[in-house]
């Protein structure tokens, strides 16, 4: 790989570490909101989330994940592989979301969403695109001349 390639690669895995980050942030204090409104609804049963035990917080966010996440599938293939990662997202979620979550990126480090077009089902739509349950989200290489 050219030394030019090789800069490149390296600031577009700095952009998308940087998003992670970000997300991340975000990710942590939507889960500061709602264990204050856990301990909101709880403060009715004189209990409040600080009390209880990390088996009965999870089981709370589990029941919470369930009614709101989805199933999707991200898909990628080279000529010679595909990769099909079935995860689960929260309600909302949209194509960038489950591409970052799927891990796909680590796989394929040649992947930049900058140029690659992303779809669900064959169909070309922008990564902000929210997510249903059953989407199959595709990123679709560059088509190159023979």
């Amino acid at each position: 790989m050219a030394l030019t390639e090789l800069i490149d690669r390296a600031h577009r895995l700095r952009r998308q570490e940087e998003e992670l980050h970000e997300r991340l942030a975000h990710t942590v204090a939507e889960l500061e909101q709602v264990k204050h409104e856990l301990d909101n609804a709880l403060h009715d049963d004189g209990r409040a989330v600080s009390t209880l035990s990390e088996e009965e917080f999870q089981r709370l966010l589990g029941e919470l994940d369930d009614a709101r996440s989805i199933a999707v599938s991200v898909v990628y293939a080279t000529p010679t592989t595909q990769k099909v990662e079935e995860i689960q997202l929260s309600t909302g979620a949209c194509i960038e979301d489950a591409i970052m979550v799927s891990g796909i990126l680590q796989h394929f480090p040649e992947i930049d969403l900058a140029r690659y077009k992303v779809g669900i089902h064959g169909a070309v739509k922008p990564l902000s695109h929210v997510l249903r349950v059953g989407d199959r989200v595709e990123i679709y290489r560059p088509v190159t001349k023979a």
